[in-house]
């Protein structure tokens, strides 16, 4: 941050302006996700059922047939997210509130590192980005319907056109279900650390003063059982708009039913928000019992069989690949 900078955030008396923040986005899914402690250092080894023992009928004076289960693992990674700010030390001397000034700068990164966050939780994936962690829609990346033992994914629009596909994620958040690591040596959420005055570089490589703050993240999502999410793919945006018909609904339904009993976790469902518009006019179709209006964190939302639909802008509108 230099003189420029300052001046374009300037009220023309010279008071740090109020900053219409328009590039924040919905993405209440960060504030959903549980957190919890990782159980190594820089990852979480997940333990899963893969085979039960046989049983078998016996008689008297017969034993039985020995047998055992089996079990496999899958270690989740944890990703670091860093940033640091800079501020020119010298507008200090000239902008009457420099504290105001500072803490606007983290208001900024903040909203970053949510976005950062939130699309990781839908979209990120080790294989493309080592460095990151694996979210939801690479754990379901190929349409299953014929098994309750997994992941239910289900197609909505048979023949989705053009480039405006996307999904309905729902998850059950909790320590048996879906939730976030990090490691057990630190915390869970956003650090930051005002570091003060430093000696930095500028763009050109000359050194300056300036106050620092460091920003970082330690992050990972982990899925302990795989039956607790879903994915309602190949939705056709703008058919789903202009379908007046309770398909989308009968499709969640469906999914909702296929998934392992919530055992008292929170089940949240998350789109578009086209789509949950798509949803609120429905409310008012009488006939459908199924979709309903209620709160949740402080906020009307409609609810399919009870579930929240709730809005995040990092589900794409364009995700491409036709699930099969």
């Amino acid at each position: 941050m230099n003189i420029l900078d300052l001046a374009k955030r300037s009220d023309p008396n010279g008071v740090l302006a109020d900053i219409a923040e328009v590039l924040n986005e919905s993405n209440d899914v960060v504030k959903d996700m549980p957190l919890f402690p990782s159980n190594a250092d820089f990852g979480h080894r997940v333990t899963m059922r893969s085979s039960l023992p046989t049983v078998s009928y016996s008689r008297i004076n017969q034993g039985a047939t020995r047998s055992k289960g089996s079990t496999k693992q899958v270690v989740d990674t944890i990703g670091m997210l860093v940033a640091m700010s800079e501020v020119d030390a010298k507008l200090k001397d000239v902008v009457k509130d420099f504290d105001a000034k500072r803490r606007s700068d983290d208001d900024a990164f903040l909203e970053a590192f949510t976005q950062a966050v939130a699309l990781a939780i839908f979209y990120g994936n080790e294989l493309t980005n080592s460095m990151g962690f694996t979210g939801l829609a690479p754990r379901m990346a190929s349409l299953q319907t014929s098994s309750y033992t997994s992941s239910y994914v289900k197609g909505h629009h048979a023949s989705p056109s053009g480039s405006d596909t996307t999904s309905i994620y729902t998850v059950d958040w909790g320590r048996r279900g879906i939730h976030g690591i990090f490691p057990p040596a630190t915390v869970g959420g956003l650090q930051w650390q005002d570091l003060g005055l430093q000696r930095v570089n500028d763009a050109d490589s000359n050194p300056m003063m300036a106050y620092v703050t460091e920003y970082k993240w330690y992050v990972g999502l982990t899925v302990e059982d795989t039956r607790h999410m879903s994915r309602l793919a190949n939705i056709d945006i703008s058919q789903a708009l202009a379908d007046t018909s309770t398909l989308i609904v009968d499709s969640m339904v469906e999914v909702y039913n296929a998934m392992a009993p919530r055992a008292g976790m929170q089940r949240v469902s998350y789109c578009r928000r086209e789509l949950v518009n798509a949803l609120w006019k429905q409310v008012h179709n009488k006939g459908n019992l199924n979709i309903t209006v209620a709160e949740y964190l402080g906020e009307f939302r409609p609810h399919i069989c009870g579930i929240p639909l709730v809005a995040c802008d990092q589900v794409s509108a364009n995700e491409g690949t036709t699930l099969t």
